[in-house]
């Protein structure tokens, strides 16, 4: 941070490095690669929620899953 956040506390808004696990990261990486595991994330879960439905609807009508 350029500023002293105990001063401004908005100085918390300008971080320009993150440190994460001994590692210096820009934080626009970390968030980029944050938004792409939650794309990935949704489209498990959507795709789990489709299986159980399919699943269901097998076992309940097996006749016209066919």
């Amino acid at each position: 941070m350029k500023s002293n956040p105990l001063k401004d506390i908005s100085a918390t808004r300008l971080v320009e490095w993150v440190v994460k696990n001994g590692m210096w990261h820009r934080p626009e990486a970390l968030i980029a690669k944050a938004e792409q595991n939650q794309q990935k994330y949704n489209q498990a879960s959507y795709d789990k929620q489709e299986q159980v439905y399919y699943d269901y609807m097998n076992k309940q009508y097996p006749h016209l899953m066919k």
